[in-house]
């Protein structure tokens, strides 16, 4: 004869443990999400994007759809203000186009401790009466700035100001009016794995120069690919720290300094005048290393978005 209570008992004993068992699941899921950090904000706007970055919280990451977003107000494409610890990546096929070329398209404000990766920042279009620079760094801590396009016509690629430690890193700098990297009362400014390629000076200013130094230290410039730049490589202003390593020049219009070469591993390549840059990807004396001539492909990728752009 069969125990209809014991049944009961049996039934209820097992509901009971797999409700303590989904308990200690949904414990060790909440401890490992908790210890990967919050989920990832996902956008697919520059509105949603900057909305999301204006209510990140420390710790947070945010991540930009792929795709060509253009920008046409008078103020930055990107602000980021009063920011601690947060990370904003794409895929690197993620494109900012400002249209207003006397606004920056990357603001960056009294931060500590920012990643922007994989994301790509120019003016359209492409040339024009532009005094705004591509990515202004204000009084910020800690940014690194990974695996982007930094496109002119803006005056300058990357500027910091009054900073402590930038990091630019596997980044193409480009075809900027003035200058390609600007170090103001900033302390820790380091270019590496980068293309610094076709910055020029269309109004012939006197005081345009590739690099630019005022009353920074520790600037270090490493393994970069200085390719035909008509802005002349001086420093006017003195760096007491600057260290220039592993980098190749070749095609500029400047003369390399002679104290340069063979002086930390760079050294000076003569090209063609009319070899286009797809056909020196083939070089393989040009390149300082393969991660240099994946950033080249990254700039060809970034000017064919451009041309699309009206």
């Amino acid at each position: 004869m069969v125990n209809i209570n014991n049944g009961e008992f049996l039934v209820k004993r097992f509901l009971f443990l797999l409700f303590v068992g989904f308990i200690v699941l949904a414990s060790l899921y909440g401890m490992a999400v908790s210890a990967r950090g919050p989920m990832p904000v996902v956008v697919d706007s520059l509105e949603a994007l900057n909305k999301a970055i204006a209510e990140a919280e420390p710790g947070a990451k945010i991540i930009l759809k792929p795709g060509v977003y253009v920008f046409d107000e008078y103020k930055p494409a990107l602000k980021i203000k009063k920011k601690n610890d947060i990370s904003i990546s794409s895929d690197g096929k993620a494109y900012i186009f400002h249209k207003r070329p006397t606004e920056n398209v990357l603001y960056m404000d009294r931060c500590r401790n920012v990643q922007i990766r994989g994301i790509h920042f120019g003016h359209a279009p492409e040339r024009g009466g532009c005094t705004g620079g591509v990515a202004l760094l204000y009084q910020s801590e800690n940014i690194k700035l990974l695996g982007g396009v930094f496109y002119g016509s803006g005056t300058v690629a990357v500027e910091a100001m009054d900073c402590t430690t930038v990091e630019v890193l596997g980044c193409a700098l480009a075809n900027c009016t003035e200058r390609a990297v600007s170090a103001i009362r900033t302390n820790g400014f380091c270019v590496h794995n980068c293309l610094i390629a076709e910055n020029d000076n269309p109004n012939s200013l006197t005081q345009a120069r590739l690099l630019n130094f005022e009353q920074a230290a520790n600037f270090r410039l490493e393994h970069n690919l200085i390719l035909r730049n008509c802005l002349p490589f001086r420093n006017e202003d003195g760096v007491p720290k600057l260290t220039i390593t592993g980098n190749v020049f070749a095609g500029n219009a400047f003369p390399t300094p002679p104290e340069l070469l063979g002086d930390g591993g760079n050294r000076e390549v003569k090209i063609e005048k009319t070899a286009k840059l797809p056909a020196l990807l083939t070089n393989a004396e040009l390149w300082p290393d393969d991660a240099v001539k994946k950033v080249a492909q990254m700039l060809l990728r970034f000017r064919n978005e451009l041309k699309k752009v009206k």
